[in-house]
């Protein structure tokens, strides 16, 4: 089956029920499946080409777009609309696309470039012929391919296939316990394969409801998550921060069932505020684009704070090497990067096993704990040295909400630790937190310079950009 199919289905069995809002929009099952075929009518005569870029912001609408792409036989592309135009440029290139879908937003950003751009008020509009039926297509083809970030050189293209999509969405439902009766708040971008999979296709199989936000604001974030009685949030970590130091609206986010953290490590600070002010434990989890994207996921019943939880029905994970790096296989990983043979050649083990590049550990009963990232491994005098080890020594220091733990050039050392650090109300003097350090720290892992800053550069979903501290200026 493929992904369009899957999601027909489901949305028949729902024609009343609003499956997708927005502040401006809602559709109903019924409404949404009508939308999904005008889109597939209107691409399928705009291009013969395969793959269709998508660049909108979160709307009820975005669905319509996606699967429309799908039931016309294209692959969907969805793309940032923080870039710049020739940022834009080299990801048309990279992928052949020749057609977008844009808002009246985001047209501008496309004005230049050799692609049609075919608004999405022309896609809900279209009153031309429409397949009744998805496209007949491969399940182990390509459904949508997402762009990562990378952390050197340009993005690369991960092609993910509708048996990826739908196993990881039914394998997150199954573990769950996830039902058409929740209500899931749409705020991660759907360019990202953590709000690709958690905020459009799991609750489109569902038949639930999501209400979609352009871009998260605490305050109003919170506003929804009351109104609509929201049960399921996905997250960044810094959005859960920030929630927990929002005025007001407590009885709404203490009513979220499943409160999930990923993207990035879960500071404890974040933790613990967010379990003080609503009564509820964050949920982490661990995924990759690559992976479509969950692999672990903590549960209320099953949550192992400072754990990941235990692999997804379906996934098998193994440490291997003298770094214990995670390695994955599964019907949720792709098959390799698009037009890249040599990285997927070191992507892949001889046998078949993809490597994540994170380093772990799995306890007698299955929980995972990432304990750093191979590439960010910072070596002192021959000494090894993981940032999240020095990254979770600064977060049990009060008053620090968030730290971030990075190697500079030290001549016939190597390297030394450095520390980037988000402080709450009280901002600590640097050489308080070096003490702190020493009295649980080995001497070689204490960072020799700490910055104290009131923001870190962050990406567009609030995740932490690393790679940008070296030339980073703090304001």
């Amino acid at each position: 089956m493929t992904l369009a199919q899957a999601v027909g289905e489901s949305l028949r069995r729902h024609p009343d029920k609003v499956v997708s809002r927005d502040a401006d929009n809602d559709f109903t099952g019924g409404q949404l499946l009508a939308a999904c075929r005008a889109a597939a009518g209107r691409l399928a005569g705009a291009t013969a080409g395969p793959r269709v870029g998508i660049l909108l912001p979160n709307c009820a609408a975005y669905p319509a777009a996606l699967v429309g792409a799908l039931w016309a036989g294209k692959t969907a592309v969805p793309l940032n609309p923080m870039l710049k135009p020739a940022e834009l440029d080299f990801l048309v290139q990279d992928a052949g696309i020749d057609t977008i879908v844009v808002a009246e937003a985001t047209a501008t950003l496309v004005a230049g470039l050799a692609v049609q751009a075919v608004p999405m008020a022309d896609l809900l509009g279209f009153t031309g012929p429409a397949p009744s039926a998805p496209v007949e297509a491969d399940p182990d083809g390509t459904a949508v391919m997402l762009y990562t970030s990378g952390t050197s050189g340009k993005p690369k293209g991960v092609p993910l296939t509708h048996t990826n999509l739908l196993s990881n969405s039914r394998a997150l439902i199954d573990r769950a316990g996830l039902s058409s009766d929740e209500v899931f708040l749409g705020v991660l971008p759907m360019f990202h394969a953590f709000g690709l999979t958690g905020s459009l296709v799991l609750p489109l199989l569902l038949g639930a409801e999501v209400s979609y936000q352009p871009r998260f604001h605490p305050d109003r974030s919170a506003a929804v998550i009351k109104e609509r009685a929201v049960s399921v949030f996905i997250a960044v970590p810094s959005m859960f921060g920030l929630l927990a130091r929002s005025r007001g609206h407590d009885e709404g986010l203490r009513g979220v069932r499943l409160p999930v953290s990923g993207g990035e490590a879960l500071p404890p600070a974040y933790r613990d505020g967010y379990r003080q002010r609503f009564g509820r434990d964050l949920l982490e989890g661990y995924g990759l684009t690559e992976t479509s994207p969950t692999l672990a996921l903590n549960l209320p019943d099953a949550n192992r704070p400072g754990t990941v939880g235990r692999p997804l029905p379906g996934v098998q994970v193994r440490l291997a090497g003298e770094d214990n790096e995670i390695q994955v296989r599964g019907p949720g990983v792709m098959k390799g990067y698009y037009n890249r043979p040599q990285e997927n050649a070191h992507a892949f083990t001889a046998d078949g096993w993809f490597r994540t590049g994170d380093m772990g550990r799995l306890d007698a009963d299955g929980y995972l704990s990432i304990t750093g990232r191979i590439k960010e491994l910072i070596i002192r005098g021959g000494e090894k040295i993981m940032p999240r080890e020095v990254e979770e020594v600064l977060g049990q220091y009060p008053g620090v909400l968030e730290a971030a733990v990075i190697g500079e050039p030290d001549g016939d050392r190597g390297e030394a630790v450095v520390a980037f650090v988000l402080p709450g109300d009280s901002p600590p003097a640097p050489e308080a937190l070096r003490d702190f350090c020493r009295e649980r720290l080995a001497e070689f892992k204490v960072p020799r310079r700490f910055t104290i800053a009131r923001d870190l550069p962050r990406g567009p979903t609030g995740k932490l950009l690393k790679r940008a501290l070296r030339d980073w200026k703090p304001v």
